[in-house]
């Protein structure tokens, strides 16, 4: 995730098992470096630790703490997906094992589409997610079988549909259809027509949706609400590129390009028997997948200046660090849609702009009371469940690996490992390790 201003042009950097130190002055061109006046000196440590197998990161006395999703801490053990948040600059690990990236933050915000060939209409966001499925989806624009795109409600299958549309330079028209919305008695006459008097009411002839979209794409959105007979009929399309109307005795062809989009699980439907196997197995031949917004909080930015851009008439309206991991930290149940609305409220309590702040966010996303930032002890203890069972004992080299990243601060090791400082005490001295070879200023 990238949020903040780092000094060089850095957007990521892989750790190892050697300390990074974070701060506004840094000594070893591995650091991090911070502009920001919110950020100390020497504000934070990230650390390889051998014995849990893990990254954990560490406050060295800090004026403004440091945060690991929206809480502050002394020193906390770190997963996959943690966020980092230190003055106004907000990290994510990206995974948890040496050699995988952190995030950095970049200087300026991010808004320009993040892939060429679907320009229209742009796709706003710096995820490599949203960058695979563009690329994805530019790759099959340019072929003739269906496509399904997956993804949550709110993530933009319809405008993704559009954009294949349009990079697939089919001349006819992109018709979508909301098979969630079609009248279940008339699902079949809408899809593919009806002649005269195939029903009572119907007294002039249909072309349908499938010979409306003729020479172009039918885009039939929310696809797995179609019922079992009318998926029958669908899979027949697909196969002979031919429709018969509700009435008709003969077929007519048609050169229509089907793409379909779900929130459900198709596959788990499939399974169950509710939707038909063959049906998702056309449909699947391309599968285009957008994740959701909580995913890819890299997103978040670039997506926010651009919703002020289109709605704020000339008001600018920045991010604030606490507010922008407020809202990284946020499930986003309607995904963009939920972003957009966000951006419009936010416009509304600050029509002059200046910066957002936590206290403007909306109640959902506002932290518990409890959660309100306090100083941190000297040496908090990590939440992480405690690595040592009951009885067992760390090995010599774990605990000179331990006494090595505490500087002989056995309070600090008891904590880590969630034991009693005596016992700590009575280890080393069975393994003769002495803690005061590696405190500060002995090394």
């Amino acid at each position: 995730m990238v949020f903040g201003r780092v000094v060089g042009d850095r957007r990521s950097i892989a750790l190892g098992l050697e300390p990074l130190q974070l701060g506004r002055e840094v000594e070893l061109d591995r650091d991090i470096q911070l502009d920001d006046p919110l950020v100390s000196r020497r504000h934070a440590e990230l650390h390889w630790s051998e014995v849990h197998d893990r990254y954990w990161i560490r406050d060295l006395g800090s004026r403004n703490g440091v945060f690991v999703n929206g809480v502050r801490i002394g020193r906390e053990i770190l997963a996959r997906g943690d966020l980092i948040r230190i003055g106004d600059n907000v990290f994510q690990l990206a995974a948890a094992e040496p050699g995988a990236p952190v995030s950095e933050p970049v200087s300026e915000p991010v808004s320009e589409p993040v892939s060429e060939p679907l320009i229209d209409p742009p796709f706003i966001g710096r995820s490599r997610s949203l960058r695979r499925s563009l690329e994805l989806a530019a790759r099959v624009a340019a072929l003739d079988t269906p496509v399904l795109i997956l993804g949550p409600t709110g993530t933009g299958k319809d405008l993704l549909a559009a954009a294949i549309h349009r990079a697939s330079r089919r001349s006819g028209p992109l018709v979508p259809v909301n098979c969630a919305a079609l009248p279940g008695n008339l699902v079949e006459s809408e899809l593919f027509g009806h002649e005269r008097g195939a029903f009572s009411g119907a007294d002039a002839p249909r072309a349908g949706l499938f010979r409306a979209a003729q020479a172009g794409t039918l885009f039939l959105d929310e696809v797995g609400e179609l019922a079992p007979e009318i998926q029958a009929k669908l899979l027949r399309v697909l196969e002979s590129r031919s429709i018969r109307p509700v009435g008709a005795v003969t077929e007519a062809p048609i050169n229509v390009r089907v793409l379909a989009a779900t929130n459900r699980d198709l596959a788990g439907d499939v399974a169950h028997g509710r939707f038909r196997a063959d049906l998702y197995a056309r449909l699947t031949e391309s599968v285009v997948r957008l994740d959701p917004l909580r995913d890819r909080p890299e997103d978040l930015e670039p997506l926010w200046h651009h919703f002020v851009a289109q709605l704020g008439e000339g008001v600018r309206l920045a991010l604030g660090g606490a507010a922008f991991e407020a809202m990284a930290l946020h499930p986003w149940p309607f995904n963009v849609r939920e972003l957009r609305q966000l951006v419009r409220g936010a416009l509304l309590a600050r029509p002059d702009g200046g910066q957002l702040t936590v206290e403007d966010l909306p109640a959902a996303m506002q932290p518990p009371p409890h959660g309100a930032p306090a100083p941190a002890p000297a040496a908090a203890p990590v939440s992480a469940p405690p690595l040592l069972a009951a009885g067992e004992v760390p090995s010599a080299r774990q605990l000179r690996q331990l006494v090595e990243e505490f500087h002989g601060n056995i309070k600090d090791v008891a904590a880590f490992l969630g034991k009693d400082r005596k016992q700590i005490y009575r280890w080393l001295r069975r393994e003769h390790i002495d803690p005061n070879a590696y405190r500060r200023g002995n090394g």
